[in-house]
């Protein structure tokens, strides 16, 4: 049998075929193919595949042995087949990434937000009322130690200022919140699920359900991560509170914002997939991102 000919096709007719059948077929083709019947014709390779076929299955043994090596050749087919199947349905296992590379990538991330944040806020006027406020913080604590003003009065005027502080510092979260949605979520979603932090540290944010992330998946991490939805709602409180009344509303917030940041940080360490809160509101994990990475997990 030759390599990768059919000789059942060859002739035209089914694997099946009687003797008779194939005989018939044989003459049909003579008069077409054969340059004794047909003039026209040259000896040329597909009358001499003709001649091979019919030699081949108009005899009863050699039929036999060549419907056993066609069968052999078929199956080998299939399984190569189907390793190929499996190999392309083969996904690479996901190794949690390690709690260390997140902190770093997120140490990095954060600075470089508060970086640009506060180079394009040098250029606004309330940062000189901002260092204002700040010497006023610190002579109050000066005067509280000294014990020149009571705890109340101290509780009192800190309140205020904390006020005075927030209305000046504006400007500054708007900037830092907008820098948020355009890093934390256009450009990580741009880049399938990597910041430049988590680029430098070798993970990715990736799907919990193998679903394709979206750019809701990633607005629903840093409104908690980042804590976008707790600074938006610091900015409205600036314009509805006043004094007193908003120390003790951002007071209430930043307590919130330790408790979450406490929790997602326990989450991470000891959650078997090491997801934080961010990561059940987006349904989104983090993984190692990388070929040694994904060979430690196979291995």
């Amino acid at each position: 049998m030759e390599k990768n000919k059919n000789y059942y096709e060859i002739l035209g007719v089914s694997e099946d075929a009687t003797l008779k059948e194939i005989k018939d077929k044989y003459k049909s083709l003579q008069t077409e193919w054969d340059p004794k019947k047909n003039t026209g014709k040259k000896e040329g390779k597909k009358w001499h595949d003709i001649k091979m076929a019919y030699e081949t299955l108009s005899d009863k043994e050699k039929r036999m042995e060549y419907d056993k090596q066609l069968n052999e050749v078929v199956e080998g087919e299939i399984v190569e087949e189907k390793k190929e199947e499996t190999k392309e349905k083969v996904v690479e296992p996901e190794l949690k990434a390690y709690f260390f590379p997140r902190v770093v990538a997120y140490i990095i991330d954060a600075f470089l937000i508060s970086a640009v944040a506060s180079f394009i806020f040098a250029f606004f006027p309330q940062v000189n009322n901002l260092l204002k406020l700040n010497e006023e913080q610190v002579a109050i604590q000066e005067s509280f130690i000294q014990q020149e003003i009571t705890q109340e009065q101290y509780l009192a005027q800190s309140l205020d200022l904390s006020y005075d502080m927030a209305y000046q510092n504006v400007v500054y979260v708007l900037i830092e919140v907008s820098l948020a949605l355009g890093y934390f979520v256009v450009f990580q979603y741009k880049n399938g699920g990597r910041t430049l932090g988590k680029k430098l540290m070798h993970i990715k944010v990736v799907s919990a359900t193998g679903e394709e992330l979206t750019v809701n998946s990633f607005l629903y991490r840093a409104l908690l991560l980042q804590s976008l939805a707790i600074d938006v709602l610091l900015i409205g409180g600036v314009f509805l509170l006043k004094g007193q009344a908003y120390g003790a509303y951002e007071l209430g917030f930043s307590l919130f914002q330790t408790i979450f940041v406490l929790t997602t940080l326990g989450m991470v360490l000891f959650r078997k997939d090491g997801r934080g809160l961010h990561d059940l509101l987006g349904g989104t994990k983090v993984v190692m991102d990388g070929s040694k990475e994904r060979e430690l997990c196979v291995n």
